[in-house]
């Protein structure tokens, strides 16, 4: 009894990730469509293999993009400008997924957060 628990257990999980991946799957589809995402740049972003957790981070840097940047035209050029700040050295974050995988995405939503960060009313009222 106890092993068809546990199996009816890892059959629950099984489909709960399958539709969890399916969601996060769907949520970077609609987010890339409102930013005007070419197929290969969604390929960049999201991995070939569509690990969920890169598809997670590269939605919070692209909401972090469009809220430092306003739109979601400014947020496309942005993502396929190239850069000279580290991390990108003169590539694009686009380009940083591609070469750097889930870090490059990593080390452009740290970018863009320290970014929102310093743009904030909160960061230059307390700048001493």
């Amino acid at each position: 009894m106890n092993k068809l628990i546990a199996a009816i257990h890892a059959a629950a999980a099984s489909f709960n990730t399958a539709m969890e991946d399916k969601a996060i799957a769907h949520a970077f589809d609609q987010v890339a469509n409102l930013v005007g995402l070419a197929e290969h740049e969604r390929s960049l972003l999201f991995g070939e293999t569509r690990d969920p957790s890169r598809a997670i981070l590269a939605l919070e840097t692209i909401t972090a993009a469009l809220e430092f940047l306003r739109t979601p035209e400014a947020t496309v050029a942005w993502l396929r400008e190239q850069i000279a700040d580290a991390p990108f050295h003169w590539r694009s974050p686009l380009a940083l997924f591609a070469s750097d995988g889930k870090m490059g995405v990593e080390m452009a939503l740290f970018y863009l957060r320290t970014r929102l960060s310093e743009a904030s009313p909160f960061h230059s009222q307390h700048r001493n």
